[in-house]
Formats: structure tokens, C-alpha cells, sequence
């Protein structure tokens, strides 16, 4: 299998100075309402590899998500190899995550084409640190905000059950902080933690008990209900919301913490984020789906996507 290399930061006797490391990652950014503390610095190597099964394939596309920046999350692309034959276009869907689609006019019987990236990671801890009692719910949601308030897999906001529990808290619109935090307590004590497959926020309601990941659907879908943006944040291994209010200075994504430690209004997570958001469309299988998408489809036959990640210390090839 032949490759293209193509070094896009670093070159064969370069490395960087302490200017572009400080630039790149700096130890602490204020950005008021919010203070970002530098957690860890490290390298993600990520691979994906479209096998053909035992007959040739034509018209090759596939699809996987990849990091990208948020304010607790630095990224830069170190490298890229991959098969000479492959054409990669990556998109961004604002507030939520991205992935590049990737595809070959085709691929022999039993053969594969591949793409291997090294990035460069900062991770920050985010804390909140402007006046909680100026915040409030948004009066008019921003369009690009009001995916953050329908059903999405697993958050059923439609459902009477989940609809019945959101009547039980009362939103003051003086006090929204406090009035989210009497959520963000009531789901850990009253949801037993017990890992699984993801349930979704019904099944979690019912049976009381759910994962991290069920227990911010749950979160969430209140949030929703009483007219507040919420969406899921994944890293790796592990899930918690950020909810959206506003003060007189524009719109402030908060994040909490409802399996763990109790956190409420900053996060000390230093693994790589991999979406934020719940509800992807996915363009090769048409519909829409709980995590970014991750798919592939050929004329001629079954191809199998893998995609591996691996966390390498910050100064790894």
C-alpha cells in the first residue's frame, strides 16, 4: 500500500519554540465569565481503515469523527498519512462536533485504504466564575441553540413520565442558577449508578438506575422541557451536560457533573472531547443517531470501518 505524507507542523529537525508552546497552550486563559486552567498536554494518534471484503468495491465513502477545538480544548494537526488513492473532506457542525468523510473510487478484493492522523492536545479545566445571580433563561432561543431543545435518541422529551417529573421543579427567573442545581442534585439522589448500554432518560426514570450517560440524558431532557438548552458532552469514557443561560454580556454554556464528584458550574476532565450534542444526521445512513457519524458504504459489497485511538505522551511520534 502505497501512502502520501504530508507533514503540515512539523518538519525533520524542527521543533517548536516556547513562544509557539505558550501560544498554543498557555497555562491559565481568562475569559470572562469563565477562567480555563491548563490540565494536560498530550498526543492522540487516530486511525481509521476501510477493509474490502473478498470482492471489489467501487464508489467507496465513509465517514468518523475527529477532534476538534472548544475553549477547554486546544488541537492542532502534527500529521497525516494517508493511502494515495483516499480524498478526505472534514466538516464542522457548529456546537456540537466534527468528522471528515472520506472515500476511494475503489478498493480490490481483500485490500484496504487507510488515513493515520497525529494531533496535539491541551485540555482545561473550565470554571464559571462571573456572577451566578445575573443569569438567566433566554428569552428567545438562538436558532443555532434550538437543536438543544427537541427529542433527540435516548432524550425523550415528549415522554408524559419525563414531562411529569419536569413540572416537579420550579424554574424562578430570578434565580436560574439555583434553579438548575435542584435538578443537577435531585438526579444522583434518586438514580442509582450502575453501569450498561446506554437506556435513555425514560428507561432510566423508570427503572432508577442508569450510567453517567444515562443519568445527564435525564438532565437534559428536564432542562429541555423547562425551555433551558442542554446537551450531553462526551470524552473519553465518560459523559456530563452543559445547560445555556444568558446575562446581559450574550449566552454562557455552564458545565456540571452528575455521576463522580459533585461539580457544578466547572470540570476538571483532562480527556480528549469527542461531541457535544445528541442528535447527528448521518449522511450514508439517512437518519439521525446519538453520537457522530461513523458509517461506510460501497457499491459491489460489505466493507468494515475500525477506527482506533490512542493517547501518547505529549512529546510521542
Amino acid at each position: 500500500m502505497q501512502f502520501r505524507i504530508m507533514l503540515l507542523i512539523i518538519a525533520v529537525g524542527w521543533s517548536p519554540s516556547l513562544a509557539d508552546e505558550k501560544e498554543f497552550a498557555p497555562k491559565a486563559i481568562d475569559a470572562p465569565p469563565f477562567k480555563y486552567t491548563l490540565l494536560r498536554k498530550y498526543r492522540l494518534r487516530l486511525h481509521y481503515r476501510v477493509t474490502a471484503p473478498n470482492t471489489p468495491i467501487q464508489r467507496v465513502v465513509a465517514t468518523g469523527a475527529v477532534p476538534i477545538e472548544w475553549p477547554e480544548q486546544k488541537v492542532r494537526l502534527i500529521e497525516e498519512k494517508k493511502s494515495r488513492s483516499l480524498r478526505i473532506r472534514e466538516s464542522r457542525i457548529k456546537g456540537q462536533g466534527g468528522f471528515m468523510t472520506f472515500q476511494a473510487a475503489g478498493i480490490r478484493a481483500g485490500g484496504y485504504v487507510e488515513v493515520d492522523r497525529l494531533y496535539e492536545l491541551a485540555r482545561y479545566k473550565v470554571s464559571f466564575v462571573g456572577d451566578p445571580n445575573t443569569l438567566k433563561i433566554a428569552k428567545k432561543t438562538p436558532r443555532t441553540l434550538r437543536d438543544f431543545l427537541r427529542p433527540a435518541p435516548g432524550v425523550e422529551t415528549t415522554s408524559k413520565r419525563i414531562k411529569s417529573l419536569a413540572s416537579d421543579f420550579k424554574i424562578e427567573a430570578n434565580d436560574a442558577w439555583q434553579s438548575v442545581r435542584t435538578v443537577q442534585q435531585w438526579i444522583p439522589s434518586n438514580i442509582r449508578y450502575q453501569q450498561g448500554l446506554y437506556r435513555g432518560a425514560v428507561a432510566t426514570l423508570q427503572q432508577e438506575t442508569g450510567d453517567c450517560e444515562d443519568m445527564t440524558a435525564l438532565f437534559v431532557a428536564i432542562c429541555r422541557i423547562k425551555g433551558i438548552p442542554a446537551r450531553t458532552v462526551w470524552i473519553e469514557g465518560h459523559a456530563y451536560p452543559e445547560f445555556y443561560l444568558e446575562d446581559d454580556e450574550g449566552g454562557h454554556w455552564i458545565p456540571t457533573q452528575l455521576a463522580g464528584a459533585d461539580s457544578f458550574g466547572e470540570i476538571a476532565e483532562d480527556r480528549l472531547i469527542l461531541q457535544k450534542g445528541d442528535r447527528f444526521y448521518d449522511p450514508l445512513r439517512k437518519k439521525y443517531g446519538h453520537y457522530l457519524p461513523h458509517s461506510v458504504q460501497a457499491v459491489g459489497g460489505a466493507p468494515k470501518l475500525h477506527m482506533t485511538r490512542e493517547m501518547l505522551p505529549a512529546e510521542s511520534k
